[in-house]
């Protein structure tokens, strides 16, 4: 079975001070990408005592719970096309640094 391409977005999270990290998702604001659902699985991720989660990944779950109500805001940055998120992941990486590198010379503060 052949694999077909699928468009993964570049999103920004960003909250009222200016605090922001990036993801990329195939499907933003739907379903499980949803910016209340991803939230919400922060939360039960954080609290349902799971500790295998690598140390950078709770940050950032700590992070999208601790501003779940702070206005969160969510902005398709790119997109690409690709197979899966691994490989499309891979192909933003240079971009999203960029990305990071400018946004925190106008002022922004990347979050975990």
């Amino acid at each position: 079975m052949t694999k077909t391409n699928k468009t993964f977005y570049l999103l920004k999270i960003e909250n009222k001070n200016g605090d922001f990290h990036l993801r990329v998702e195939d499907t933003p604001g739907i379903d499980k990408h949803s910016l209340s659902n991803y939230a919400g699985t922060a939360g039960k991720r954080l609290h349902d005592g799971s500790n295998n989660m690598l140390p950078w990944i709770r940050d950032r779950f700590q992070w999208i719970y601790d501003n779940r109500a702070n206005g969160l805001e969510q902005t398709v940055l790119a997109s690409v096309e690709a197979i899966d998120g691994p490989t499309a992941r891979t192909m933003l990486k240079p971009f999203r640094q960029q990305v990071v590198k400018n946004l925190t010379q106008l002022g922004y503060t990347k979050a975990a």
